[in-house]
């Protein structure tokens, strides 16, 4: 199966104004409604976010939710109706950039930038400089006995290193942002961050291994996410990776409530809302280690430690993910699948790098 064939049942989905059955928004409430995960559904992916960050208002708001579970779907199938009878977006991709397949399969306009190619220019310049140097030495040199042919090659492993390093530099900046990621995320209690971090790279470099498994849920839910961002970066140019990171950092809290590009909201408040529920999941073994643990265990300190690494969580998924998914995710888009498979690989051994680190310490 090939992805461009996944990728049009995807888009085919994605645009069939799908409508919402109270049972299933019923049970999502009753096993992820803690975390939002009936609010995602119901494309809430703002109050999902939140209802995550503070536990379901600490029950008090998962509870009062029961009570509209009926009337939110409803308004959500209604509303469906009304975008489908309008000719409108429908409501789950609303405010996401949807491109078909075939239009994937093309270089975003993008690739051709004349400025890209001037800065990039620029950048290389010192390289291009030695190298010419080198040629324009080569001849004074080899008549130097002894010392000139073995200056020449000092002066062309420099070369070469800097050419090397050059060409490596965005994966070398990508996992340490991933390691220092995981590190700090898993010093505190929120392991997921890490698993979501191997799973986001491993998932866009090696998305073709996932082919086989379309049929399946994280299968298809894998490659409906490279497809989406995909989709948003051929439309609109991701960012250098460090003003990537500098933005990241700074707007990550003004993202998740609302602020910035409404595609970066829809896009990435998803994977904060995913960070919750991996969370979620772990909470049966974070208690089966806290009572093999020597120092007992306390259900306050459980409940304590578990808000703490929610907020971690989500924070840090939603601060670095962005950065991470846009580089790899241009690589992909530029053709550039060495680049992209061992940018994707360094990245994933990384996040498990950074979290077993954090564990030994």
């Amino acid at each position: 199966m090939k992805l461009t064939q996944v990728r049009k049942s995807i888009y085919e989905e994605l645009n069939a104004y799908p409508r919402r059955e109270y049972t299933a928004v019923r049970r999502r409430w009753l096993y992820l409604g803690l975390f939002g995960g009936h609010r995602a559904y119901l494309g809430q992916d703002r109050m999902a976010t939140l209802m995550a960050l503070s536990f379901g208002g600490l029950g008090v708001w998962w509870l009062k939710d029961r009570l509209k579970l009926a009337k939110m779907t409803d308004d959500w199938n209604a509303d469906q109706a009304h975008r489908q009878a309008n000719g409108l977006q429908p409501k789950e991709v609303d405010g996401l950039v949807l491109v078909t397949p075939e239009t994937l399969e093309s270089p975003p306009a993008w690739t051709d930038n004349p400025l890209d190619k001037i800065l990039g220019l620029l950048f290389t310049l010192p390289v291009v400089l030695m190298a010419a140097m080198g040629n324009i030495l080569k001849p004074v040199l080899e008549k130097v006995p002894i010392i000139g042919p073995f200056y020449l090659r000092i002066f062309r492993l420099q070369v070469y290193i800097m050419e090397k390093s050059l060409a490596v530099s965005e994966t070398i900046q990508l996992a340490m942002v991933i390691a220092m990621a995981s590190f700090v995320a898993t010093r505190y209690g929120a392991i997921e961050v890490s698993l979501l971090l191997f799973g986001v790279c491993s998932g866009l470099a090696f998305t073709h291994r996932f082919l086989a498994r379309a049929d399946s849920r994280l299968g298809r839910q894998i490659i409906e996410w490279d497809y989406l961002l995909c989709a948003y970066y051929h439309q609109k140019k991701p960012d250098s990776f460090l003003v990537g990171y500098f933005k990241s950092a700074i707007l990550f809290y003004p993202r998740i409530f609302g602020f910035g590009p409404e595609g970066e909201q829809k896009l990435f408040n998803r994977l904060t809302g995913t960070a919750s529920m991996v969370c979620f999941m772990l909470i049966p073994m974070e208690i089966l280690l806290g009572l093999a643990g020597g120092n007992g265990f306390s259900v306050n300190g459980f409940i304590t430690g578990t808000v703490i690494g929610l907020f971690i969580s989500v924070s840090i998924t939603a601060m670095y993910a962005p950065v991470i998914c846009s580089s790899l995710t241009r690589y992909k888009l530029k053709g550039e699948h060495g680049a992209l498979q061992f940018s994707g690989g360094i990245g994933a051994m990384a996040a498990m790098g950074g979290a077993a680190l954090a564990l030994l310490l």
